[in-house]
């Protein structure tokens, strides 16, 4: 459990990397002043709370750790990172509109989100902004835009089902088939796995009896699971 705690932390560093980067490659999301103050302003919607706060608050503790470190180490090629953060898990979609409202106001230029759930709630002001989210979950089709402004950081959760059952189908040692069944939270991006439908085919072809999925609310997660 403790090398999987490490891990999300981690997870949430290299987030804060990658949108930093972005931000500050992308010029037509820097405002002019920021590169005479040597300074870029990112905002962070974090899951200190509420069912998501079991990963939440290991990425949330990482992202501002690494940004302290960037900064001490002088920032990414001399600009440093001025960071702020909203609490956005007790109420993923409303907490992340009214947190890119106050990221707007203070001049961010990149955000950090928890969810696709939460991107896909604030996509219209991202494009009415020009504003580039950088969301740590698998992306789910409604994130879609040209030109793009949510971008993911991680394999849909399709794939991840399909190599999970994989890896217990080679460690099954019983002569009966092994029989798989799913529990998704309520999100676009969990209900692709079902939709999309190449994930439950892969089973299938490896052999494995799929009997079924149960969708639990957003915030019933933690109860379903702990």
């Amino acid at each position: 459990m403790a090398k999987m705690f490490r891990y999300i932390r981690g997870f949430g560093l290299v987030a804060v990397s990658v949108v930093l980067i972005a931000a500050l490659l992308l010029g037509s999301v820097v405002p002019a002043e920021a590169a005479e103050e040597r300074v870029v302003k990112i905002g962070i919607m974090t899951g200190f709370t509420g069912a998501l706060a079991s990963t939440g608050v290991r990425m949330g503790y990482g992202q501002l750790d690494y940004i302290e470190y960037l900064n001490k180490q002088g920032g990414i090629k001399g600009i440093k990172i001025q960071s702020m953060w909203e609490e956005t898990g007790r109420a993923l979609i409303p907490q992340a509109i009214i947190a890119h409202k106050k990221f707007k106001e203070a001049g961010v230029v990149a955000e950090i989100g928890s969810t696709a759930l939460q991107a896909s709630a604030v996509l219209p002001r991202l494009q009415r902004d020009k504003m580039p989210l950088f969301v740590e979950s698998p992306l789910s089709p409604i994130c879609a835009s040209k030109p793009q402004w949510i971008f993911g950081a991680d394999c849909g959760y399709g794939s991840q089902f399909a190599t999970a059952v994989k890896w217990f189908n080679k460690k099954w040692t019983e002569p009966r088939p092994l029989r798989v069944g799913l529990f998704i939270w309520d999100s676009p991006e969990a209900r692709a796995v079902i939709e999309a439908g190449i994930a439950l085919s892969a089973i299938k072809q490896m052999g494995v009896d799929f009997v079924g999925y149960e969708v639990v609310p957003v915030m019933g997660t933690l109860d379903t699971f702990y």
